[in-house]
């Protein structure tokens, strides 16, 4: 998970975190990576809330055989004003 461009939180398989960050207003890119480390099936779930609304949620899956590297990718560009996200 990177947030402008720089990496907050990483995963392995079957690992669950939780992340909270305040977030002063401005302008925001949420981007979400999932590497395939070389297993036969891979999964991408996570869901990002701003002041309790949800402002992505993925839960994906997919097998890609010994294929390792980039399997799924997505971004969400946030802006806050007063506190609260504009969409």
């Amino acid at each position: 998970m990177f947030i402008n461009g720089r990496r907050v939180l990483s995963t392995g398989l079957g690992e669950s975190r939780q992340f909270r960050r305040e977030l002063v207003d401005g302008d925001y890119n949420f981007r979400f990576q999932v590497i395939n480390s070389g297993g036969w099936a891979w999964q991408a779930k996570i869901r990002i809330l701003i002041n309790g609304e949800a402002v992505a949620v993925v839960d994906q899956s997919g097998g890609s055989g010994f294929y390792t590297g980039q399997v799924y990718q997505e971004e969400w560009q946030v802006l806050i004003v007063d506190g609260v996200q504009k969409f």
